[in-house]
């Protein structure tokens, strides 16, 4: 599969095997963390206070990284470098990426040079695109999801992101949306109609909100379409609470601070005869 004249190198996926072995150190930083979780990725991951700590002390993570750099502490689970002083001072975290005029300053310019002050408020999936109206003929409701009962995942948040259609979609469409939609890889931002070459079908009838960022919450007219319940701020499925006058909230967004969100009411008018 080739992208921008280039094709991607792939790589070999790890092992349950090896992805156990490495795992396993995580006992060494909290000897409760069960490591079942990152086999079986269907079960709840709840994130200890003493793995929380080490995370946040220890590691840099991103949409297209994560690093993880011991410290000198003589106690820490990870123990002493073993590399030279000297040397070990002089490595650092992969840089985030920072714009320079027409690209990205290079790799030479950021590296031991950036903090996490910058994050990666620069990743286009990241930027805020409040002044820019969403490229879909209508607004997005619960009516024009309703006329196609389909979402697709982002690749980088793995938020589900509603499909929306000015008229219900008939069977062929359906299947030529599904099918569509098998062979796409989906961010946050980006819209069906900017696919290079495509040209006619179903995307001239259906439509995402390309406004949305991987930093934006659930669409509301999900919960309105869709059955399966969750998290309004980040998608989860597990550790979910709701009442009917509020959207579902997990325990992990709970913690971070998030406050429960009301449901939106919906009325309705009756015409006048």
């Amino acid at each position: 599969m080739p992208t921008q004249g280039e094709k991607l190198q792939v790589f070999t996926a790890a092992t349950k095997e090896g992805i156990t072995k490495t795992a396993s150190q995580l006992h060494k930083i909290d000897p409760g963390f069960n490591l079942d979780v990152l086999i079986d990725t269907s079960k709840p991951c709840k994130i200890s206070k003493k793995l929380k700590k080490f995370m946040d002390s220890h590691t840099r993570k991103g949409h297209c990284q994560f690093s993880i750099k011991k410290c000198k502490e003589e106690n820490c689970a990870c123990r002493i470098p073993r590399t030279q002083p000297d040397l070990f001072d002089k490595l650092h975290h992969l840089p985030y990426p920072i714009p320079h005029r027409d690209h990205y300053k290079s790799f030479q310019e950021l590296y031991g040079k950036d903090d996490d002050s910058n994050e990666e408020k620069h990743v286009p999936s990241n930027q805020l695109k409040a002044a820019a109206r969403h490229q879909m003929p209508f607004s997005p409701s619960s009516h024009k999801s309703n006329n196609t009962k389909t979402v697709i995942q982002c690749d980088d948040c793995l938020k589900w992101r509603v499909c929306y259609a000015s008229h219900v979609l008939k069977k062929n469409q359906k299947r030529e949306l599904e099918s569509e939609l098998d062979n796409i890889a989906y961010s946050c931002g980006s819209c069906f109609q900017d696919i290079e070459d495509y040209q006619g079908g179903i995307f001239e009838h259906v439509y995402v909100n390309d406004k949305l960022t991987c930093a934006s919450p659930m669409e509301t007219p999900y919960y309105v379409t869709f059955s399966d319940p969750l998290c309004y701020y980040c998608g989860s499925e597990h550790d979910l609470t709701s009442t009917p006058k509020t959207y579902p909230i997990c325990g992990a967004c709970k913690e971070l601070g998030n406050i429960v969100k009301n449901r939106i009411k919906r009325t309705f008018v009756p015409k006048e005869k």
